[in-house]
């Protein structure tokens, strides 16, 4: 009865953490890289701005790197890096963020096997539309 109890909390934890990390991918992590992907030379001037999003950048990939130890992957070693001090530059900021999309859908699709990843929000069931969807 004990045993039977225990994976039925598991189960609780689970899907929890499933809810938590969907919400993390939908609602902060997918709409910073979008606006760094879509950073102009202009808006990167504005040293500001720039270093705001560098930050939030490196906050996300500290978020998808605990993910991956998580999730046993091991995180792909970044060819661009930024020194500290150095102003980001439009540049930097678009490769980062691409780099950090190709290691998100490499989380997303490791907790979709795991079957953490399996609602969506909305508390619907994800099918496989919707996951060639979130991948394109």
């Amino acid at each position: 009865m004990v045993a039977v109890s225990l994976e039925k909390q598991e189960g609780i934890v689970t899907k929890r953490k499933a809810k938590e990390i969907t919400d993390l991918i939908l609602y902060a992590i997918r709409p910073a890289l979008a606006e760094a992907h879509l950073i102009t030379g202009k808006q990167a001037s504005d040293l500001v701005y720039a270093a705001t999003l560098a930050e939030e950048l490196r906050g996300i990939e500290k978020k998808l790197a605990l993910l991956e130890s998580d999730l046993h992957l091991t995180p792909p070693s970044d060819a661009m890096v930024q020194t500290p001090g150095e102003c980001p530059t439009a540049k930097w900021i678009r490769f980062k963020s691409a780099a950090l999309e190709i290691r998100l859908r490499r989380v997303e699709k490791s907790c979709e096997g795991e079957s953490l990843l399996s609602m969506r929000s909305t508390g619907e069931p994800v099918t496989d539309q919707d996951t060639h969807q979130s991948l394109s």
